[in-house]
Formats: C-alpha cells, sequence, structure tokens
C-alpha cells in the first residue's frame, strides 16, 4: 500500500510535469502559428497595396506591362491564385464604359451579370446602381478568362466586400468560397483605386477603380507542422457574416477528440485570437485535449525508476521498522524474562515459582490430586565465598542450578528463591516413592565435587518437603511448612564449616583447607 502511494505521488509530478511542458508546448506552436498567420497577413495587405499603387501611378501602362507586373508579384507569392483589376460603373454611364474599353483593349467585351452562388447568368443584365466588371484577371487561365467582362456585385459574397472598400476606403475581404473539390477555399481581398490627377472630380470618381487578389486557404495549412495527436486547429475567416451565421472555415486540421480515461484524467487547452485586423479578420482556435501522447519517454523512465526506488525505499523501511519491532519485542520479552528469572542462574525466581504453584494448585483442585513442594537450604557454601571469593560462589550455583534442572522433569519447576536457597515444584505426585527418589537424587547430585579453575569444591544441602493438600492449601502455608521441614533436618544434621578440597591433592574424604572429615 505504501509502495503504491509513493509511486502513485511520484507519477502524478511526473505526470504533471509533463502536462505543463504540454502546455508550453501549446502555447508556443499557438504563438509561433499566430506570428507567422499575421505575417502572411499583411504580406497580403503589402502585395494588394503595391498593386493598388501600381495602377494609380502609371495609369498610362498597357495590359501588357500590368500583367508583367502582376506575374511578378504571383511569383514571389505563389498562395496568391489570381490578380484581377474591377471598374466601378454607374447606371447611368454603362454603355459609354462599354464601349470605351472595346476601343481601347477588347473588342467583344459586354458587362455580364454572373451569379457565383448559383453558376448562371443574368440576361439582359438586370437595372442596378453600380456595376463591378471584371476588366483584367491574371493568370489567364480558362476559367480566369471566364470572368471577364462579369460584374462580380451578383455575388452575394463579393458583393459586401466591394461596397465596404468603396464606402469605406480601405481594403476588404469577401467570405471564402471554394475553388474546385481539389483546391480548397479561397477569398476575395479587393481595395478601391483612387487616381491623383482625378481626386479633383469627387468622391464619385475617386472609387471608381478597384484591384483584388484571389487568396488561396491552404497557406495557412502551409504554415502548420506536424500536430501532435488531440490538436485541432481551425482558422476562419469573420469577413461579412449574415446576422446570426458563423465564421466561414478557411482551415480545420488535427481533432481534439480523446478518449473517455484521458478527458477524465487530462487536461482541456484552449487558446483563440483574431488576426488581420478590419481588412483580414482572422480567427484562430487552438484546442487540444491531453493524453497519454503527452507523457514523453523521460517521464515514463523518471516513473519507472521512482517506482523501483519507491519498491526498495519502502522495503528498507519495512525491513528496519520490522528490525525496529523486532528489537523492542526481544527487549520487552529480556525485561519480561529478568522479571521473572534469577539472573545469576538463569532460573525462574519468586514470582514466577509463585505463579506457577498458584497455577498448579487451582489445575490441582479440579482433579483432586497432589503436588510437592521441595525446599533446598545449602550447606557449608558460605565458606565458598569466604575462601575463594563471590565469583566462586556465583559459579557454584550456576552448576547447581544446572543439575537441579537435570534431574527433574519438564513439567516441574526448579526455582531460586535467593541467596543459597532453592525450591522444587514436583506436579502430579501419585506415589509418595517418586518424591522420595527425587530427594536422594537431587543430594547426590548437588553433594557431588563441583569442578572449576583446578579445584573441586562439595557442598552440602538440606531438604523439606510439604506436599499439598495435607501440608496446607495456599503458597505461604506450604513454603512455610516445607520450611520448617527442612529446618528440622538441619538441626538433627551435624556438618563441618566446610569441605573444599585441591582437585589434585585432597583425598576424597578430607577436606584440603580444614582437615575436616566430609560428611
Amino acid at each position: 500500500m505504501a509502495w503504491a502511494v509513493l509511486s502513485l505521488a511520484a507519477s502524478l509530478a511526473f505526470v504533471s510535469r509533463a502536462v505543463h511542458l504540454a502546455e508550453e508546448a501549446f502555447a508556443s506552436r499557438a504563438n509561433r502559428y499566430a506570428e507567422q498567420v499575421a505575417q502572411r497577413l499583411l504580406t497580403n495587405d503589402a502585395v494588394l497595396e503595391n498593386y493598388a499603387a501600381f495602377v494609380s501611378l502609371d495609369s498610362e501602362a498597357t495590359q501588357s506591362e500590368e500583367r508583367t507586373f502582376i506575374r511578378q508579384l504571383l511569383y514571389r507569392h505563389p498562395h496568391i491564385e489570381a490578380m484581377l483589376r474591377l471598374d466601378r460603373v454607374r447606371q447611368g454611364e454603362l454603355a459609354a464604359y462599354e464601349t470605351g474599353v472595346r476601343l481601347r483593349d477588347d473588342p467583344t467585351f459586354a458587362v455580364r451579370g454572373y451569379d457565383l452562388d448559383h453558376q448562371r447568368y443574368f440576361e439582359p443584365l438586370p437595372e442596378k446602381p453600380d456595376y463591378f466588371p471584371v476588366v483584367l484577371v491574371e493568370p489567364p487561365t480558362a476559367s480566369a478568362l471566364r470572368l471577364l467582362g462579369v460584374d462580380v456585385s451578383f455575388n452575394s459574397r463579393w458583393r459586401d466586400a466591394l461596397l465596404t472598400t468603396v464606402q469605406a476606403g480601405r481594403p476588404a475581404a469577401s467570405p471564402p468560397f471554394p475553388l474546385g473539390a481539389q483546391r480548397g477555399p479561397a477569398y476575395l481581398l479587393v481595395r478601391a483605386v483612387t487616381f491623383p490627377r482625378e481626386e479633383a472630380v469627387g468622391p464619385s470618381v475617386r472609387a471608381r477603380h478597384l484591384v483584388g487578389m484571389l487568396v488561396r486557404a491552404d497557406f495557412f495549412g502551409q504554415l502548420l507542422l506536424p500536430l501532435p495527436r488531440g490538436l485541432q486547429v481551425d482558422v476562419r475567416l469573420q469577413a461579412h457574416q449574415s446576422g446570426g451565421d458563423q465564421p466561414v472555415p478557411l482551415l480545420r486540421r488535427g481533432s481534439s477528440q480523446g478518449s473517455l480515461v484521458e478527458e477524465l484524467l487530462f487536461p482541456r487547452l484552449e487558446w483563440q485570437r483574431t488576426l488581420g485586423g478590419d481588412a483580414q479578420p482572422v480567427e484562430l482556435r487552438f484546442v487540444q485535449q491531453l493524453g497519454w501522447s503527452a507523457i514523453g519517454p523521460s517521464e515514463w523512465a523518471g516513473m519507472t525508476v521512482s517506482a523501483v526506488a519507491a519498491f526498495f525505499l519502502v522495503a528498507y523501511v519495512r525491513r528496519r521498522y520490522r528490525h525496529h519491532q523486532d528489537t523492542l519485542r526481544a527487549r520487552e520479552n529480556w525485561l519480561t524474562y529478568l522479571a521473572h528469572h534469577d539472573r545469576l542462574t538463569g532460573l525462574p525466581n519468586r514470582n514466577l515459582f509463585y505463579d506457577r504453584l498458584q497455577h498448579a494448585i487451582s489445575r490441582l483442585r479440579r482433579s483432586e490430586q497432589r503436588l510437592a513442594v521441595l525446599f533446598l537450604d545449602l550447606d557449608r557454601f558460605k565458606p565458598v565465598n569466604d575462601l575463594y571469593g563471590h565469583a566462586a560462589g556465583d559459579r557454584v550455583l550456576q552448576l547447581l542450578a544446572a543439575r537441579l534442572e537435570g534431574a527433574v522433569r519438564e513439567a516441574d519447576t526448579v526455582a531460586r528463591l535467593g541467596g543459597d536457597e532453592f525450591v522444587v515444584l514436583v506436579e502430579d505426585v501419585d506415589h509418595q516413592y517418586e518424591v522420595d527418589q527425587l530427594i536422594a537424587r537431587l543430594k547426590g547430585l548437588i553433594e557431588a565435587p563441583y569442578e572449576f579453575d583446578g579445584m573441586a569444591v562439595r557442598i552440602g544441602v538440606s531438604i523439606g518437603l510439604a506436599y499439598y493438600p495435607e501440608d496446607g492449601l495456599l503458597i505461604d502455608e506450604l513454603l512455610a511448612a516445607a520450611d520448617r521441614s527442612m529446618y528440622g533436618k538441619k538441626q538433627h544434621r551435624p556438618f563441618p564449616d566446610a569441605l573444599l578440597a585441591s582437585e589434585d591433592e585432597a583425598p576424597e574424604d578430607v577436606d584440603h583447607k580444614t582437615g575436616h572429615d566430609r560428611q
């Protein structure tokens, strides 16, 4: 569980970093694209201004010279589909205008009405205040030449742009229209031209001549780099929309659709900006649904390393924690052991002996069996401490404890009450003969020589005996009865002060230090 939490936290940190980097890349890509589009829109304005300046300043130029100038512009800017020149002709001047163009440029010229939306001609030409016939198209392709003499104001997509540039005196863009099935949409960018020497004639003459160019929308896609997964780019032209109409899309690339899990776990980024001013109001919109693809190899590697590191960290902490718990448990067990055992001999102490005796008494009350308590008091032990020091006495007690534990059954208990006093709890006594045998065995073991450090030491023992329930029903009663029994035996047995002998020199029955007989 801890490993899962740590791994999840580290993964969230790396995912957050990946999302942050993706947001920065998203904003950087959108801003960079916006700068490129803005630069291209400025280029469109500049190309149109150059053409308008050429027409206005060189009004005596022939169509051949004008076409040469246009070809140079088209060569430098291949995203421009075509460039054209139009004239604004009032209703009363239409006949004179057609005659002038026939004499000057084309003998077959005539103003025609053609609806580009529905691809149909108007014959005869309907009466209207102003006509906007096309007088020059470059390059002269078959589809472009069909526009010569056509009053393009019949096209609802172009009419608003023409009226806007005539009335406001600034460039205007038409809504997009299709160039063909394989060529995508385009839009018309048009501008009114004023001849300097005709300005004194009046406002109606100032806006009589117009230049325009057809801009392909595919150049917006040419500026885009390969899009990452989940990114959608919309380019719309907000030019002259009818009331309630949405901007017509010039370009749509990519898709912002993600899986349900990605939409739940990852944010959705949006960026929008309008460029081009009043002439070409282009709206850019970037939408990206971040997903698993936003997490790069470095993040995956970091999450993997973090998960492995978290696993080893958790394993190390768990091991240290278990070691700490084991240490505490061992310390508690050791303290419990010290509280219930004699530190020198390792035998149960008075507290543990009382507890076991009480438990045995409680059990025997239900089974109506007997137990025996042996009270052992060592004889001739004080001279060992006096002659050889307490270290030797402690060693004798340790050897004695080992002999006692080896002489009794596993169910019996040997305890040290203190000093040279020991007790033995014998449970489930069936015959007194068993206890007598145990007493004889214990005396023989205790009184056998204790050999250590090149010497042999012999001591004696007095053993008192009490039975439950004959000699008492309570712990204190049984211990008191055993003590009295032991004390009575000690009074009737005379002992020498000590029996100590060198292992190499002392005879079996004579003390090396005192010369007393061993009894």
